[in-house]
C-alpha cells in the first residue's frame, strides 16, 4: 500500500468514522472460468459518496483504484467510490481498527478471513471443504452487514 505514513492519529480516526458511515468490507467466491473447483475468495473494502475530493483523498493517502459509477436515474447525483482490496484491504483496515465502531466486527472478520488465506496460500484449485470454509466468512461479513448489527 503506497500512503504518506505515518499519518495523525486524528486523521485515522477521521478516515474509520468515513469508512463505519459511508464504507463497505465485502467477501466474494469469484469463479473466472466456471470450473466447480477453480476460483478464489476476493476480499475488497469500499467507501462510495458523492462528495469527490474526500474520496480522491482516500485514493491520495490508501492507493487503490478511484472510480464514478454509472448513474443509472437522470435524478441520482454522481457517487465517486474507492476501492482497495486484498492485502491492501487488510492494511487500511488494520490502520483504521482502533477507530472504527460500526464495522469493527467486521473489520476483525476480515483479519480473520486474511489470516486463514494466508495460511492455505495462493491456489488454483481448492478442495471443496476449503470452499465452504471461505463460503463460512463470506456468510458472517453479510450478517454483519443487516441494519441491527450495525452496533453491536
Amino acid at each position: 500500500m503506497s500512503m504518506s505514513l505515518p499519518l495523525p492519529k486524528e486523521e485515522l480516526a477521521y478516515f474509520a468514522g468515513l469508512f463505519d458511515g459511508e464504507g463497505c468490507v465485502s467477501l466474494v467466491f469469484w469463479n473466472g472460468n466456471n470450473s466447480s473447483q477453480a476460483g478464489q475468495f476476493i476480499l475488497t473494502v469500499v467507501v462510495t459518496m458523492n462528495h469527490r475530493p474526500t474520496v480522491e483523498r482516500l485514493h491520495n493517502v490508501f492507493s487503490g483504484c478511484l472510480f464514478a459509477p454509472k448513474i443509472y436515474h437522470p435524478q441520482h447525483h454522481q457517487s465517486w467510490r474507492w476501492a482497495t482490496r486484498g492485502q491492501s484491504a487488510i492494511d487500511f483496515l488494520e490502520l483504521v481498527y482502533p477507530y472504527l465502531v460500526c464495522k469493527r466486527e467486521q473489520a476483525t472478520e476480515a483479519f480473520l478471513f486474511w489470516e486463514w488465506r494466508q495460511a492455505i496460500g495462493k491456489w488454483k484449485h481448492m478442495s471443496s471443504e476449503q470452499r465452504e470454509f471461505g463460503q463460512q466468512f463470506v456468510r458472517k461479513l453479510q450478517e454483519l452487514k443487516r441494519p441491527e448489527m450495525a452496533y453491536v
